[in-house]
């Protein structure tokens, strides 16, 4: 891979904003939270002064306004997680040992992959909003147009939601981006080996981190919808989130997928020769030369065997297991919240 010279872009607003906080990520996501549910507090009482209308602080009392403590540990927690991500190193350090590459040039791959065009991440921000949006309004996008639609509570579900979509529309293009990175890398850095597989799990394990984040963050969501009421809507985007999560998985891994199939596929037809070769012998020649061939060619039998059993895919059983229980965070997260609504319906009822 060709050395190459970037500078690294301008991290995004709410990056910097994080970075900016002088606490630890733990309290910083609390801090967070905090602010953002004390912020609604103040919102709510000060339109309920002012209109003679009915405060709705406590979360108890209304669906829609059960979901603000939701948004509030939500924003949070990506504070948190941005700020564990920023202390955490490139994506790249951890697969260093893999890569073969000299340090100057995984320098070169560290700078190019911090670099991208911001205009990229607001597009990507501006496309998670809009998003948002439609699952704000249930699809129906033109009753952000309509003058009845636009309370006080709706508005601040809207700039909620609205900062929630924008972080993950960008958090998703950097996501694709790396893996789009990763798959170069992969193509051109990496030595497969088909006897030992294990030096590339971690590039299973970096996409691991990734999901967790979006499932995490998926499943905070998935629960508010779903204490709101929002049970159908909530469903979908946990049929959504599993799909996704999925796609999370292997989609980076691609590369080195075709780069072991394609292995396998040369392995095989190297021992396919030799077998060959040494039937031939066993058939065609007599005495010392046919007994050498019968011995050799078990252990050649016996190693196209091993050849076409090694997985194509570098991730191993522990992989899997932490993906499944990964998948089954939103599920969780969207039967503890349909009970939870069930449960305050009947108490307010």
């Amino acid at each position: 891979m060709a050395e190459t010279e970037a500078s690294p872009a301008p991290r995004a607003w709410f990056v910097r904003l994080a970075q900016a906080i002088p606490l630890a990520p733990a309290w910083t996501g609390i801090a967070v939270a905090a602010f953002v549910y004390g912020l609604f507090v103040l919102w709510d009482q000060a339109f309920a002064a002012v209109s003679g209308q009915a405060a709705h602080w406590r979360f108890w009392q209304s669906g829609g306004a059960r979901t603000e403590p939701g948004f509030a540990v939500l924003i949070g927690f990506f504070f948190f997680s941005i700020q564990r991500s920023i202390g955490s190193g490139s994506s790249l350090d951890d697969l260093r040992p893999v890569l073969q590459c000299s340090d100057a040039e995984h320098a070169n791959l560290v700078r190019e992959l911090a670099s991208s065009d911001p205009k990229f991440q607001r597009v990507a921000g501006l496309v998670g909003v809009l998003v948002g949006l439609a699952v704000l309004t249930d699809g129906n996008l033109s009753q952000l147009l309509e003058r009845a639609t636009w309370n006080h509570h709706f508005a601040w579900r809207a700039a909620c939601t609205s900062l929630v979509f924008w972080i993950l529309g960008v958090f998703i293009f950097w996501e694709v981006r790396l893996s789009r990175f990763l798959m170069r890398v992969q193509r051109e850095l990496v030595q497969i080996d088909l006897m030992d597989l294990s030096p590339l799990v971690p590039f299973a394990h970096r996409s691991l981190r990734g999901l967790l984040f979006l499932l995490i963050g998926s499943s905070i969501g998935i629960l508010v919808m779903a204490v709101g009421g929002a049970l159908g809507a909530s469903a979908l985007v946990v049929l959504a989130t599993v799909l996704v999560g999925a796609i999370s998985l292997f989609f980076p891994l691609r590369g080195l997928h075709h780069r072991i199939r394609e292995a396998k596929r040369r392995e095989l037809e190297l021992v396919n020769e030799k077998v060959r070769r040494e039937r031939a012998r066993i058939l065609e020649s007599e005495g010392p030369d046919a007994e050498a061939a019968a011995g050799t060619l078990p252990g050649l039998l016996a190693y196209k065997q091993f050849v076409e059993s090694v997985r194509e895919w570098p991730i191993d059983s522990s992989t899997l297991l932490r993906f499944a229980l990964y998948l089954g965070l939103p599920i969780g997260s969207w039967l503890g919240g349909a009970l939870v609504e069930r449960l305050l319906d009947l108490v307010l009822d």
